[in-house]
């Protein structure tokens, strides 16, 4: 099951990232290059109480009012993504940011997961409209089994955002990271999303696990680096490993609220 990026749209757009030499003009290029009218689904009414509609929530907003979706950890995977064959994992891949980009960005395979219907459909109009082949799972539950590790090869990027539930994709990828097949990780530690008062996901035990497998942590550079003279104009690469993560990672997880997180596997994080 995979996504393939376009060849016309691959050419058009890999060039001119690659050619960017640094971190600051990287965004600058990407936000010139993404057709925000894509992530913007129609939506002219608002939504009633109880309702979802994908056209109005977090993501959307900020594509219209910034022209970019994390831009912190949008230019890190763009980074990745340049640089590192294999296939792509996007649990919570909601409207299909990180999917389009990473197909026409090298044409990553991409498996992506998406449980929300109305989330879905949108994803599957923003795949169309880009002309990207697509095979939609259709989501992330309590049941998620582990699925054919065999199949997949080396995986370039596994990104993570499924409000409480990362663990459930962890386990389910747990021979791909034990076999080191996943070389990047991209996670979002959300411990705001609850049951009971209590986090959905134990954070502190799915990195322990991580960590076990041999996994380094670090942390995302923090918001506005681009606007500051400390981060700008260096790789990405570089500012991630100024912000690794040492011996208090327990109380580092613990102390989040909704931070993102990468994961790189010891043999690319030295």
């Amino acid at each position: 099951m995979s996504f393939r990026g376009h060849t016309t749209l691959t050419a058009r757009l890999a060039p001119a990232y690659a050619e960017l030499p640094d971190v600051a003009g990287f965004a600058a290029q990407f936000r010139r290059d993404f057709d925000l009218d894509v992530f913007a689904p129609d939506s002219a009414a608002k939504p009633g109480y109880g309702e979802y509609d994908p056209g109005r929530d977090a993501v959307t907003e900020s594509l219209l009012a910034q022209t970019v979706w994390e831009a912190q950890e949008s230019t890190l995977a763009a980074d990745i993504l340049a640089q590192t064959a294999g296939v792509v994992l996007d649990f919570g891949a909601h409207i299909g940011w990180y999917t389009v980009l990473a197909a026409l960005f090298g044409a990553h395979p991409v498996i992506a997961f998406e449980e929300h219907e109305a989330t879905r459909e949108v994803l599957e109009a923003n795949i169309r409209r880009h002309s990207v082949a697509a095979d939609l799972r259709p989501g992330v539950t309590a049941s998620t089994t582990p699925f054919a590790h065999d199949s997949i090869g080396e995986v370039a990027l596994m990104k993570c955002d499924i409000e409480g539930a990362e663990d459930l994709a962890v386990d389910a990828c747990a021979e791909l990271f034990a076999d080191h097949r996943i070389r990047y990780a991209l996670i979002e530690i959300s411990p705001i999303f609850t049951a009971d008062g209590r986090s959905n996901c134990d954070y502190v035990a799915m990195t322990g696990q991580l960590l076990d497998w041999g996994y380094h942590l670090f942390r995302i550079p923090p918001k506005g680096w681009e606007h500051n003279d400390e981060y700008r104009e260096q790789p990405v690469a570089t500012l991630i490993r100024r912000c690794a993560v040492g011996a208090d990672w327990p109380a580092v997880i613990a102390g989040c609220r909704q931070d993102n997180f990468v994961f790189i596997r010891s043999e690319d994080a030295a």
